[in-house]
């Protein structure tokens, strides 16, 4: 890796954390807890940006992937209704000069929840997330498969409290 390509990776490191990878629930006991009882599940797919859609992933594709992997395990999905969030939020930056994307994804769960103050609030209660740099080519294929690794993650973590 040259001098312009590592700089330009621990940019995209520094940034992407800096954006906004808040303090969120992650995967351990707690956070599995939370998924107990949990007997529905919507899915909701960030936004993709131009430049993604250009590289051939699509909201569309990302949807039926992970609901598709949902239904398999047994789990519940739904449209409507009060109900628990799936949240698959990726971000992407793209070096121009190489072609090369460095894509932050994450998968969340946002239940509600009540503040000790009785107040109720959407917040998230389970959640993984993955740092990955591929080039063009291979983008629309490296996030599908690595949302789908990361749903088999909350999958592991949900039926290990909902077991069948």
């Amino acid at each position: 890796m040259n001098r312009n390509s590592l700089r330009w990776f621990l940019t995209v490191l520094t940034l992407l954390f800096a954006i906004g990878v808040p303090l969120l629930a992650d995967d351990d006991t707690t956070s599995r807890q939370s998924l107990k009882g949990i007997k529905s599940i919507a899915v909701v797919i960030g936004p993709l940006d131009s430049d993604e859609l250009t590289e051939g992933l699509t909201v569309d594709q990302l949807q039926t992937d992970v609901e598709l992997r949902l239904r398999k395990a047994g789990v519940s999905v739904v449209t409507s209704g009060p109900t628990v969030v799936l949240l698959v939020d990726t971000n992407f930056l793209k070096n121009a000069n190489t072609g090369l994307y460095a894509y932050y994804c994450e998968v969340k769960v946002l239940q509600l929840v009540t503040a000790p103050n009785a107040t109720s609030l959407v917040a998230p209660t389970w959640s993984k997330s993955i740092l990955i740099m591929v080039g063009s080519a291979n983008l629309s294929s490296s996030v599908r498969g690595r949302v789908g690794d990361l749903v088999d993650k909350f999958l592991n973590a949900y039926l290990s409290v909902n077991p069948k």
